[in-house]
């Protein structure tokens, strides 16, 4: 112990320089080591000073660094989203399907003899062939065909 310090500033600066810090989210090292703190307790036994209980890693306040959040998957983190979605998507289903079938309907009454019209629902787009009148089946007999002929 050096002349001029008492035994209370003396513990104080041991203690203080033999024990980690906490600083900035990050332990630092003592600044003695603890073969520096053997040397200077072999001194103070042999100059009869008492050495100091310092404390231990037990015995620090323990900062414990901030909990690690993991992300997980991303599956995970938006399945609650996921779902609300899929709820609110069901909800409108019910509509949905009845435009859809009204859609189909009013597809089906632009059809003429089993054919799309590719020329628009104008007769004079129309080519001559198609005839709406017509049942269907394709042909006409010879009777109308010398009929059509004759005029």
């Amino acid at each position: 112990m050096a002349a001029g310090v008492t035994y209370a500033e003396f513990v104080a600066k041991l203690t203080e320089r033999a024990t980690p810090k906490f600083v900035d989210g990050i332990w630092r090292r003592p600044a003695l080591s603890s073969r520096k703190l053997a040397e200077i307790k072999k001194q103070c036994i042999a100059a009869n000073v008492p050495w100091p209980t310092l404390p231990t890693k037990k015995h620090l306040d323990y900062v414990p660094p901030p909990p690690i959040v993991f992300k997980g998957h991303r599956e995970q983190r938006d399945k609650i989203a996921r779902q609300a979605k899929i709820k609110e998507q069901l909800a409108k289903m019910p509509k949905l399907i009845e435009d859809m079938r009204k859609a189909k309907i009013a597809e089906r009454k632009k059809k003429v003899n089993g054919l799309l019209l590719l020329y628009g629902d104008s007769k004079e787009n129309q080519p001559k062939w198609v005839d709406p009148t017509s049942s269907g089946g394709g042909g006409s007999s010879k009777k109308e065909k010398k009929q059509k002929d004759q005029e």
